[in-house]
């Protein structure tokens, strides 16, 4: 995708994010399914025998990306300005999937023979907020299938009556800018009428701050938490996912990213119960050096063997990444800033002549995030106090 601009584009920051919890879409395309060979042909020509093996795989890839576009001084000069939107990178063959222009073709707007049979009896509806309040406008769906039919808005008084079509294992849904919707399994049957109450849990809008606890290395290579709490680098990156656990039935996460520009995040939240993903980066590169390593066999392959570790540049290291559960309630998401803390590990204070194989090890060691309560990752901080 491109964007026109005559705009100097040195003042922004541009980034990629990919997170490894984002599914990706892989296939090799083997003939045997699972199992890739490679081609093979031969030709025999009087006495001498041709072969050719071919064992070039053509792959195909998806996953999908977030693209962060940050102007530190835009609009609030404390804060600066992010703007970021998610795309899906597509690889065909080997060979990258080119945008292309497709027409846009108009949904076929007219009603299945399933929507036009409403042969129940009325059902009442009343839709109402978290604090039994009643809610209008909110629009009720019904889902048997393949086939989805909008049955109407509640109105002034938050109640819908209609006649439904008839459907085992049914879905009926509700949804109303600036609540969350809430879908439930639902029967229908031949000329039964009754009446049933729906929830709705509006969403809030809700200010997060991050900072990080650092963790230290120990002479026993064991990770140390420090006491104190810092603010992030120049060089560090946090990335948090919201994803709320209240409804199995649909998906409703939010992501927020925070770097030394962007100190505070405001998104809307709905009260329940959420996982809290946070992980940092930091683009600071991380070297280190080539190294030497030797090991000795076991009879009867006694003998020293050494091998040659080339130096390795991380451009992007992975610090850190702690996962915990919380449910919200409607004071804290209204009355409170929330403050979340990032767990890094500190390795860029050893020393880069010590740096080695060991060294890609605590990088790679996954933080159990058991051992950090819920109070040491996010604490509340009432509005007022701001």
């Amino acid at each position: 995708m491109t964007i026109p601009s005559s705009l100097d584009s040195e003042e922004f920051d541009v980034r990629f994010l990919y997170l490894p919890d984002w599914d990706i879409y892989f296939n090799l395309n083997c003939h045997d399914g699972e199992l890739c060979r490679p081609n093979s042909a031969s030709l025999l020509l009087n006495i001498i025998n041709f072969g050719y093996n071919q064992y070039k795989f053509f792959y195909d890839i998806s996953f999908p990306v977030m693209v962060i576009l940050t102007e530190p001084e835009g609009l609030d000069m404390q804060n600066g300005y992010s703007f970021q939107f998610a795309s899906e990178v597509n690889i065909r063959h080997n060979k990258p999937l080119r945008q292309t222009s497709n027409p846009l073709y108009s949904v076929d707007q007219r009603q299945s023979l399933f929507c036009n049979s409403l042969n129940s009896g009325n059902i009442t509806i009343r839709l109402e907020d978290a604090f039994n309040n009643s809610v209008s406008g909110g629009v009720i769906a019904y889902t048997c299938g393949k086939d989805s039919c909008i049955i109407g808005k509640t109105n002034s008084s938050g109640y819908l009556v209609s006649r439904f079509p008839i459907c085992f294992g049914g879905i009926l849904s509700v949804v109303k800018e600036g609540y969350l919707g809430s879908s439930y399994y639902y029967d229908v049957s031949l000329n039964k009428s009754e009446s049933l109450t729906l929830k709705l849990n509006p969403l809030i809008p809700v200010n997060f701050t991050i900072k990080k606890r650092s963790l230290i290395v120990d002479q026993d290579n064991v990770f140390r938490l420090r006491s104190d709490i810092l603010p992030l680098t120049m060089t560090e990156y946090a990335y948090v996912e919201l994803e709320y656990l209240g409804d199995v039935m649909q998906s409703f996460k939010k992501f927020l990213v925070f770097n030394s520009s962007i100190l505070s995040e405001q998104t809307e939240l709905a009260p329940g119960p959420y996982k809290i993903t946070i992980d940092i980066y930091n683009n600071k590169t991380y070297h280190i050096p080539k190294s030497k390593k030797c090991t000795r066999g076991s009879w009867p392959f006694a003998g020293k063997k050494c091998f040659n570790i080339p130096e390795i540049n991380m451009s992007l290291m992975p610090e850190g990444k702690v996962t915990f559960k919380w449910n919200f309630t409607y004071s804290q998401l209204n009355n409170s800033i929330v403050n979340l803390y990032a767990v890094a590990k500190n390795l860029y204070i050893i020393p880069e002549s010590q740096r080695n194989l060991n060294t890609m090890d605590l990088i790679s060691y996954e933080l159990n995030s058991s051992f950090f309560s819920p109070a040491m990752l996010m604490s509340f901080q009432p509005k007022s106090q701001r």
